[in-house]
């Protein structure tokens, strides 16, 4: 097969889509996302996109961590369904059938997924495109990440 030209952009694939629950209580939530990296080994770090209009901004800014999850491949109708409505206006919790686990003092992480990491946000970067937030996550022996967020 031929290789194929394309223009220059900011498109890597595969990308894994990921479920990240965040916020507590009622107010917990899930946001599908794709724009979710390693950005170093030592000290470990990942990082998430998020717009700062999406729901799931606002409660990462205000409780300062959130879980990555990895959901499985039997799951996969509900890693679309949350990427498509907003927590807002839906329970995504309930509409998909997770179940909230207890994952550190203040965050819950969805109990039948593949694996979760709990982040602890370190920083969040406004980018120039200002449609998305820049969030760090540093990953300590304990699973608690320290994380940053961007936005694009």
């Amino acid at each position: 097969m031929a290789k194929i030209s394309q223009k220059p952009s900011t498109v890597l694939y595969p990308v894994p889509a990921v479920l990240v629950s965040c916020g507590t209580g009622q107010e917990a939530n899930i946001i599908t996302l794709a724009w979710v990296g390693t950005l170093c080994s030592e000290p470990p770090l990942v990082g998430i996109g998020v717009r700062p209009g999406r729901h799931s901004h606002g409660l990462i800014k205000e409780v300062g961590e959130f879980v990555v999850n990895l959901p499985d491949a039997t799951q996969t109708r509900w890693v679309d369904y949350c990427g498509m409505v907003s927590g807002r206006k839906v329970d995504k919790w309930a509409a998909c059938g997770f179940t909230p686990a207890p994952a550190s003092e203040v965050q819950v992480m969805i109990n039948t997924t593949h694996w979760s990491r709990v982040c602890g946000l370190s920083s969040t970067r406004y980018l120039a495109c200002a449609t998305s937030t820049e969030r760090l996550c540093h990953i300590s022996p304990t699973t608690l990440l320290s994380a940053m967020m961007w936005a694009c």
